[in-house]
């Protein structure tokens, strides 16, 4: 029921209140005006129909990859975390294991939506199948949040249920030791104080041991009216690993170790929230002094950038229904490179040793103190592109483009595993 009362708390309690979900009140007790959420999904990205179809087996060679005969046992745990009544089917993933010579191991735990009757969802089949494709014995969890995201390319907007999923796996004792999410939203369509709460839960699962890896986006710098870079969250979170997609040029139409582009759609930049935090100044400043060619008045040059790392993101081969089909985006890229820091940890495990929890600042420094540690990518573009470029026709917009060391399409790169192990 509306009312025409200003919604307010006490003032005596405001200091303790972040915001009330739905309303955004702020901490002096008077109404806030209510964000509108221009919501922008990881799966936006092109069916993939070219070229080599991606499988488990060639990304293995591609990133030097352990076989599943030897992945260490241990207590590790990865898992999925899925929104917007996406879901997978069993049978797919089965069907996609058995195709690719893999381990038939089902999905050791749902919750949540996880499985429907309808069938599987492109989203909810790609990020399973992937992850258990690249890191295959390793026990997963595919943990869903009820909830409807609306197509910004047909004007509804809404949110991902991200809070709600960190309430509920805060109180849980155990949980996995990484998260895959192949969703974002837009910065400019939350609010501060949203995305600070958010950020400190993900700050949180990081110091209990979990890793949150999730997919830049698809939309290029997905250009404002005005023409101004957009920002994506939580990529902009400082606690989470952000990742790029790459495919392969025409000069390699087989995928080849260290050939990669970066391609077109990969979404990278600078937040609008959130500063820059002291593991990536470094990067950062060379990129910026060196090799940016974009105005600078287009984005926020202090803050937090994006993508961290990268990882192959087009033409993956997927199960979805029963149908082999093939999908592109930083929906694969994710659950790729969430499943190499799986495989990781579980060496780690097996040593005896920690989880790697917040890796952030670990990759950085592995990429400082190893040239090998990540496959450089130094080709591509990422101008406005895909449907949140689609409703700015009128701007030009031009993006950042992939370069030696760090950018923000690629971020430090794709993984070298053989060498990335050894430094973490």
């Amino acid at each position: 029921m509306g009312s025409t009362i200003p919604a307010s708390v006490p003032t005596s309690i405001a200091r303790f209140i972040d915001f009330v979900a739905g309303l955004q009140l702020p901490t002096q007790g008077t109404m806030s005006q209510v964000s509108s959420s221009i919501l922008a999904n990881s799966e936006g990205a092109p069916n993939a129909n070219s070229g080599v179809q991606l499988t488990p087996a060639i990304v293995r060679d591609l990133y030097s990859l352990p076989s599943a005969g030897n992945i260490p046992q241990s207590n590790n745990v990865q898992g999925i975390a899925a929104f917007n009544n996406e879901s997978f089917l069993p049978t797919d993933l089965a069907q996609f294991q058995k195709m690719n010579q893999l381990p038939l191991h089902p999905v050791d735990h749902s919750i949540g939506p996880a499985t429907l009757p309808k069938g599987g969802t492109g989203e909810g089949d790609l990020d399973v199948e992937w992850i258990m494709g690249v890191a295959p014995t390793i026990p997963t969890t595919v943990w869903a949040t009820a909830g409807q995201r609306f197509d910004p390319c047909d004007g509804k907007y809404d949110n991902e249920p991200f809070l709600k999923w960190l309430v509920n796996v805060s109180a849980t004792p155990h949980i996995p030791n990484i998260f895959s999410i192949s969703f974002q939203d837009f910065e400019d369509g939350l609010s501060v104080d949203f995305m600070d709460r958010v950020s400190n839960e993900f700050g949180t699962l990081a110091a209990r041991g979990t890793t949150v890896v999730t997919g830049s986006g698809d939309w290029g710098t997905g250009c404002l009216a005005d023409g101004l870079f957009r920002a994506d969250f939580p990529s902009s979170s400082p606690y989470v690993v952000s990742v790029g997609a790459t495919t392969f040029s025409d000069e390699f139409p087989t995928p080849t170790p260290g050939a990669e582009v970066g391609i077109h759609f990969s979404s990278g930049g600078f937040s609008n929230t959130f500063g820059r935090p002291s593991y990536q100044s470094q990067v950062v400043e060379t990129f910026l002094a060196k090799h940016n060619t974009a105005p600078k008045n287009l984005f926020n040059q202090s803050g937090r950038a994006f993508p961290d790392v990268s990882a192959v993101g087009w033409n993956f081969q997927y199960v979805i229904n029963g149908k082999v089909g093939s999908v592109g985006g930083t929906s694969a890229s994710s659950p790729t490179f969430a499943a190499v820091l799986s495989l990781i940890n579980s060496k780690r495990l097996a040593a005896g040793d920690k989880t790697l929890g917040w890796v952030n600042p670990l990759l950085y420094r592995s990429a400082a103190t190893s040239s090998t540690s990540f496959h450089d990518v130094i080709v591509g573009n990422n101008g406005c592109d895909g449907c949140a470029g689609a409703v700015n026709k009128s701007v030009s917009c031009i993006g950042f483009n992939a370069s030696i060391g760090w950018d923000p399409m690629t971020g430090l790169g794709t993984p070298n595993y053989a060498q990335l192990v050894k430094s973490l």
